[in-house]
């Protein structure tokens, strides 16, 4: 049995995407920092080829992929090539109460995947 981690944060709600993403806006809630999250997972990913992780927000991934130099944009891409992260499900944001329907369903799938 193998154990495969991952992490959701939600792209919206009490506070903005973008505070969401750097961590900052914590005020006693959320104080969740998601570049920080890809910063260390990759990190770790790239020690260990045995180490697997699930990415469901493909936003936050998209914010933190277009932040990175070159260099550790190819370093990334070989992770992902190498099987050690899976995209489930690959839409846009995780379809909750953000997409009430099929028609928003639909195209946040699409947006998502466009990116990757």
């Amino acid at each position: 049995m193998h154990l495969v981690p991952y992490s959701w944060n939600k792209v919206g709600g009490k506070k903005t995407i973008d505070q969401t993403f750097t961590g900052t806006e914590n005020k006693g809630f959320a104080h969740a920092k998601v570049e920080s999250i890809f910063d260390t997972v990759f990190y770790q990913l790239g020690k260990d080829p045995a180490r697997r992780y699930t990415i469901i927000q493909i936003k936050f991934f998209q914010m933190w992929y277009s932040r990175l130099e070159p260099k550790r944009k190819e370093e990334v891409k070989k992770i992902i090539h190498d099987g050690q992260v899976e995209f489930a499900q690959g839409g846009w944001v995780s379809p909750d109460e953000a997409c009430p329907n099929y028609e928003d369903f639909i195209l946040n799938i699409a947006i998502g995947q466009q990116f990757l």
